[in-house]
């Protein structure tokens, strides 16, 4: 996952973001991240109350997009600002959970490296 990989590098270069917060959302690809890791809590209960796991893969597949658009747009370990890096480091905390969550859910493992 990708994610493992920038929070790795990010660990490895000494700083922690434990305690940090996640901040408002600073680009329109940082919104949507936010506003999909937002639908996690409806989207497992409505796939359980539904028996409906194909909605947990359709989320992961969203979520992942989200996640990939702003990888792309953000420069998370550039980011000269270490309140905004350690808010960016926490939502890909909260993404990389949300995700091995869904992975869990539906019973099957992810690769540690592609």
């Amino acid at each position: 996952m990708r994610i493992k990989s920038i929070l790795k590098k990010y660990e490895q270069t000494g700083k922690s973001a434990e305690g940090k917060k996640i901040l408002p959302a600073d680009s329109a690809s940082a919104k949507a991240l936010m506003l999909e890791v937002s639908r996690f809590h409806g989207m497992i209960a409505a796939a359980f109350d539904e028996l409906a796991p194909h909605k947990v893969c359709a989320y992961l597949y969203d979520l992942a997009n989200a996640f990939n658009h702003f990888y792309h747009e953000t420069k998370i370990l550039a980011q000269d600002d270490e309140h905004v890096q350690a808010g960016y480091i926490q939502l890909l905390h909260l993404c990389k959970g949300i995700m091995e969550t869904c992975i869990d859910v539906l019973g099957f493992s992810a690769p540690e490296r592609m």
